[in-house]
C-alpha cells in the first residue's frame, strides 16, 4: 500500500488485558468511568489509568466492539486495552482502524473470545504521523457532533419530563397560586391552571381517570424468520424490533402485507414483553419511537384516544409507567401486558385546554428531535462511508475534510 507501513499491533503499542480481578459486582453508584465487555457502563471509586486509550470486548456477546477512552478510566475483567507506544502510530487512528468488529480475529462458538497473541499479531497499514491525526480529526468531529446531538436530546427530553411532572404530578401551577407566588409560566398558559385544589388533593375541575381513558393498542406480528431479508426491496418493508430502536446493526425486512401492523416514525411503541423489574433497561414497558415500519410480536402501536400524545410519550417514557405494567405482568415467566390492564393504571387527567398546551410543547421538542435523530443518521452514514476509505488511502484527507463541512 502506497505511502504505508504495515507493523503488527503489538509492535506499536501497549497491549494488555483489562484488571481480570474486578467484575460489575465492584461498581459504584459515581465515581470513575469504567468499561466491560459491554462498554462503558459503571463507575469505580479509583481509576487505573488517566491517558487515551482503547478499550476492546474480548468475549461474549458484543465480541470484538472496541470503545475510545480518554480522562481517568478503568476496565475491568474480559476486556483487553491498548494505546500506542510507538512515535509512527496514533492511539486515536488506532481507534478507528480497528473499529470494525470483523478486524478482530474471535475464537469459541458458544462464547466468542479474542486471545492477546491473536491481537497483537494483527497487521495495521500505518500512514505518516501527521496523516494519521487528521484522519482521526475528521472522523471523530463527526462523532463528537453524534455525541452533541444525543445529548442535545437527552435535554430536550428531561425538559419535557420537568414540564410533565410539574404539571400534571405536583400540581406546581396551581399550588403556587394557592401560595401566592409569581407566575413562572406564559400569562396564556399560567391562565389555564385552576387556582385551587379539590377535596382530593389534585386541581379543581381536573379528574381522576384510567390509562384506559388515553389510549388503546394494537399487537405486532410475528413473520416467519425464513422471509427475512437484509436488504431494502421493492414490495418489502422494515420489520420493527425492539433492539432496531437502539441499533442499526441488525436491520430486516419482510414483504408488505395486509397483515402486518405498520407504524409511522411520529407513533408511539411499547415493548410488550420481557423482564419485569421496572428497570429502564427492561424491554417490558419500554417507549420506542422514531422509525417506520411494521412491528414485531414483541411491541405494540399506542393510539390515542384524545390529543394527548405527547402527554403519553412523556408518561410512558417515565419509570411509574414501567412500574405500573411490571407490576402487572407476574402472571407469566415471560412477563407482558394487556390491554386490560391500561384500566387498572390510575392518572390524573386535566382540562382540554391544559392538555393542548403540553402537547404543543412536546410536539416542539419531538420535532426538534427528529431532526437530530436525522442528522445524526446522515453523519453516522457520512463516517460509515469514509471510514474504509481513508484507511485505505482511496480518500485523502483533504478530500474528506470537504465531505464533512458539508456535513456538519
Amino acid at each position: 500500500m502506497a505511502d504505508r507501513v504495515r507493523r503488527r499491533l503489538g509492535e506499536i503499542a501497549d497491549l494488555n488485558w483489562g484488571d481480570t480481578n474486578t467484575t460489575k459486582a465492584s461498581y459504584t453508584p459515581t465515581g470513575f468511568l469504567a468499561f466491560s465487555a459491554t462498554g462503558p457502563d459503571g463507575f469505580l471509586p479509583y481509576h487505573d489509568f488517566d491517558r487515551i486509550g482503547v478499550v476492546l470486548s474480548a468475549i461474549g456477546a458484543n465480541c470484538g466492539q472496541t470503545w475510545l477512552a480518554r480522562g481517568k478510566w478503568s476496565c475491568i475483567k474480559n476486556t483487553i486495552r491498548f494505546w500506542s507506544k510507538s512515535p509512527d502510530a496514533d492511539t486515536e487512528f488506532l481507534y478507528w482502524y480497528t473499529r470494525n468488529p470483523d478486524f478482530w480475529p474471535r475464537r469459541g462458538s458458544a462464547q466468542p473470545f479474542i486471545s492477546q497473541g491473536d491481537a497483537r499479531s494483527l497487521f495495521i497499514d500505518l500512514p505518516d504521523p501527521s496523516t494519521q491525526k487528521a484522519i482521526a480529526s475528521v472522523l471523530g468531529a463527526l462523532d463528537d457532533k453524534i455525541e452533541l446531538n444525543r445529548r442535545m436530546n437527552e435535554t430536550l427530553e428531561a425538559m419535557a419530563r420537568a414540564i410533565f411532572k410539574d404539571w400534571f404530578i405536583d400540581f406546581g401551577p396551581t399550588r403556587a397560586k394557592m401560595e401566592g407566588r409569581a407566575p413562572y409560566l406564559a400569562p396564556d398558559i399560567w391562565s389555564l391552571f385552576p387556582d385551587r385544589f379539590d377535596e382530593e388533593g389534585k386541581p379543581e375541575g381536573w379528574e381522576m381517570a384510567k390509562l384506559s381513558d388515553f389510549m388503546h393498542f394494537q399487537g405486532g406480528t410475528q413473520p416467519p424468520a425464513s422471509e427475512f431479508i437484509d436488504k431494502q426491496s421493492e414490495g418489502y418493508v422494515r420489520l420493527l424490533q425492539i433492539r432496531d430502536f437502539y441499533t442499526s446493526s441488525h436491520i430486516t425486512f419482510i414483504r408488505d402485507t395486509d397483515r402486518l401492523r405498520k407504524v409511522h416514525v411520529d407513533d408511539i411503541c411499547i415493548g410488550r414483553y420481557g423482564s419485569g423489574t421496572g428497570d429502564e433497561k427492561d424491554s417490558l414497558g419500554r417507549m420506542c419511537r422514531g422509525l417506520t415500519g411494521a412491528i414485531n410480536v414483541a411491541l405494540v402501536a399506542v393510539e390515542p384516544l384524545f390529543n394527548c400524545r405527547e402527554w403519553l410519550a412523556t408518561y410512558i417514557g417515565s419509570g411509574d409507567f414501567r412500574r405500573a405494567v411490571s407490576g402487572g405482568s407476574s402472571r407469566a415467566v415471560q412477563a407482558g401486558f394487556r390491554q386490560s390492564d391500561l384500566a387498572f393504571v390510575s392518572v390524573v387527567r386535566a382540562t382540554a385546554e391544559v392538555h393542548n398546551a403540553f402537547e404543543a410543547i412536546g410536539t416542539l421538542v419531538w420535532e426538534r428531535k427528529k431532526s437530530s435523530i436525522s442528522e445524526n443518521e446522515t453523519l453516522a452514514a457520512t463516517r460509515d462511508f469514509l471510514l474504509p476509505k481513508l484507511m485505505s488511502g482511496e480518500v485523502r484527507v483533504r478530500e474528506s475534510e470537504k465531505l464533512l463541512g458539508e456535513a456538519i
